[in-house]
């Protein structure tokens, strides 16, 4: 084997053993600057950047990428349209979305996804990632099977758009449970904000679950999952009212 054959299974091996991503942007700057942030950890590696939609099902299919990071509106097939695709392909891929649009239509479009399957996913807005330690966050979140909204999404569901019945079934304390719950944080870091006992999480968890419409054929997903899949889906498609601005 020459040096240079070598020397690139060396490269494979040691990609294969660390999270490896594939970025979709239509703004190639947007994409360089993503891979700097996640490549500062030595446990990512960027695998590719694909340009448009149909490019990100293309690489996805050849590069078998452990996340896909993608813009919601992307060139000649949309963000969710393509991660439809590469989920036919590849089930276990994580799928980070992000988009500048905070709508209720942008909402219901990322819904898809969850509905399909709402581990391995998170949406963040890319106003939000001023901080790069939230993109790094989510993307070690999906790794671990979490669904992480990001914290101004959760916002505009429970205080601007207000499914009022749904909310009305949920203590106080458990509506900031399941805000929480819905942005990735892990139990211990739920009972740290909100003065409580960890134990206690738990058990809001389960009562937030129980007092929500379930969702069939989810039976295999945990309590946690069930109670945040059922807040986000019934939060984007049923009627709403304007909630009084504080």
């Amino acid at each position: 084997m020459t040096y240079a054959a070598f020397s690139g299974v060396l490269k494979r091996l040691n990609e294969d053993s660390k999270t490896r991503i594939l970025i979709a942007d239509g703004h190639p700057f947007v994409c360089i600057h993503y891979k700097r942030v996640l490549e500062t950890q030595a446990r990512f590696v960027v695998v590719g950047i694909a340009k448009d939609g149909l490019d990100a099902v293309k690489k996805a299919s050849e590069l078998a990428p452990d996340v896909v990071i993608s813009d919601v509106f992307l060139p000649k097939l949309d963000g969710v349209g393509a991660a439809l695709q590469i989920l036919e392909q590849r089930p276990e891929t994580a799928i980070v979305m992000i988009s500048n649009a905070n709508d209720m239509s942008t909402l219901r479009l990322i819904t898809q996804l969850i509905k399909k399957e709402p581990k391995r996913k998170a949406f963040l807005l890319k106003h939000s990632l001023a901080d790069i330690g939230d993109l790094i966050r989510a993307v070690a979140a999906v790794v671990n099977e979490q669904l992480v909204l990001d914290p101004n999404i959760v916002k505009k569901l429970t205080s601007h758009y207000v499914n009022r019945s749904l909310l009305d079934r949920l203590t106080n304390i458990e509506r900031q449970v399941v805000m929480q719950l819905t942005t990735g944080d892990e139990d211990w870091a739920i009972a740290e904000s909100l003065d409580i006992d960890p134990s206690e999480v738990a058990g809001y968890t389960n009562s937030i679950y129980a007092k929500l419409p379930k969702i069939s054929g989810r039976g295999h997903l945990s309590p946690r999952e069930q109670a945040v899949l059922a807040f986000v889906h019934h939060s984007t498609s049923t009627p709403y009212e304007l909630a009084d601005e504080a």
